[in-house]
């Protein structure tokens, strides 16, 4: 119950977090959304990983790096190759 409890919450602060990304104009704003998004994903890989699905297009490379940074090598290469396309 609790990792379900767990999961609803970062499942609605991820997308808030989600939404910062599109006025991410300056470098340090990039970082720190990048930091939240990673430390998010530090309590529950799937919603990380269900985020950076659906937003790794779009999110800045700066913020990417960032979010990715705990990540194998395997997972961080396909993120930034998804950035590419």
């Amino acid at each position: 119950m609790y990792n379900r409890q767990k999961r609803l919450v970062y499942s609605r602060v991820l997308p808030k977090a989600g939404h910062a990304r599109g006025q991410a104009r300056a470098d340090l704003i990039q970082k720190a959304v990048g930091s939240w998004i990673r430390e998010a994903g530090k309590k529950d890989k799937l919603v990380l990983l269900d985020f950076l699905d659906s937003h790794a297009t779009t999110m800045p490379r700066t913020m990417l790096r960032y979010s990715i940074e705990n990540l194998s090598k395997k997972e961080k290469d396909y993120y930034l190759k998804s950035k590419g396309k």
